[in-house]
């Protein structure tokens, strides 16, 4: 069951098939557990070699070119987590966007329809994909109560994203280092089980901790509002005036709330709202960089692609919409 999701992923190829169309099935079969995913972005192995079977992958993303994200998808036996390191990812689950900022975590838990929307350069986090069968099933080595009571804490975290533990980055590079450093053998399957029952614990706490203090009232607005009009061009120093900040206080908060500068926030948003109207296939290019803010058609098309990878028109084809009739690339 979730193994099939992490074969798709370590695979980089996938197709959505059988009885529920949200669950991905892997193009390529040989691709094993114990396989490493290296590509310059992604370091992830899972540890089946290391005899922790449960922990399907676990590793960083950082990302330094555009991805296309996965479609809508579900891991069936498998909790799924992100530590966001650097920019803004967006997730949804079940229908509902989630903005994960630098030292949140993102979890969802089985069965739950999930994908990573926005894919873009400047993204960095951990990942962690663990098989959370029965509670009758061996897990990293403990005794049944010990097993009964951390998989009930972890299945019962309602939270989809929440503030991570100071210690949860540290856990996961030191993960990083073992798997580098050591060669497989008593010792290192030792060292990182420890390290993964450390990591589930902090992240049973954190989802219990008090959420961290709210945005002030003025930035919030000011994010609101570029998020539902992001072909607005205020400068920077109106929108500080407006927050009642110094420019450098503004950017400074700016960036801690939602993991970019002002500027490339609104691009971001800018970049969002056009592939929806490219989706809707209604609008030709033209009409489309008016209304989302961008100088020109030119301007528009070069910042989409250094943004996504992809020509607009060429994103736009990608979704099986047609151009308007007079529309040009």
């Amino acid at each position: 069951g979730a193994k099939v999701a992490v074969y798709a992923v370590a695979a980089e190829g996938y197709e959505v098939t059988g009885e529920n169309p949200y669950v991905i099935d892997p193009v390529t079969p040989e691709t094993t557990l114990d396989k490493v995913l290296r590509d310059g972005e992604r370091e992830l192995t899972s540890l089946d070699a290391d005899g922790l079977p449960e922990v399907l992958g676990i590793g960083s993303l950082k990302y330094r070119h555009h991805h296309q994200p996965l479609p809508y998808h579900i891991h069936r036996d498998a909790i799924e987590v992100h530590l966001c390191r650097a920019g803004a990812p967006r997730f949804e689950i079940e229908g509902q966007s989630y903005d994960v900022l630098p030292g949140n975590v993102c979890l969802t838990q089985p069965g739950v329809n999930h994908h990573l929307t926005t894919v873009l350069k400047r993204q960095e986090h951990f990942w962690l994909l663990l098989h959370v069968g029965r509670s009758q099933e061996p897990f990293l080595g403990l005794g049944p109560r010990e097993r009964r009571v951390l998989l009930g804490r972890l299945k019962a975290i309602d939270n989809k994203v929440f503030p991570a533990a100071e210690e949860l980055k540290g856990l996961f590079l030191a993960v990083e280092r073992i798997l580098e450093l050591l060669p497989r053998g008593p010792e290192r399957t030792l060292r990182l089980r420890t390290l993964v029952l450390q990591i589930l614990i902090s992240l049973v706490d954190s989802s219990a901790r008090p959420q961290k203090k709210a945005i002030p009232p003025r930035l919030n607005a000011i994010i609101d509002d570029i998020r539902r009009h992001p072909e607005t061009n205020a400068s920077v120093a109106e929108l500080a005036r407006t927050a009642k900040m110094s420019e450098s206080h503004f950017i400074s908060a700016f960036k801690r709330m939602t993991g970019q500068t002002p500027s490339l926030f609104r691009t971001v948003q800018r970049i969002e709202a056009a592939k929806k109207l490219l989706s809707d296939g209604k609008l030709r290019l033209i009409d489309i960089a008016a209304v989302t803010g961008f100088s020109s058609p030119a301007h528009f098309s070069t910042v989409f692609r250094h943004e996504t990878g992809l020509a607009p028109q060429a994103w736009r084809l990608g979704r099986g919409r047609t151009p308007p009739e007079g529309d040009h690339p």
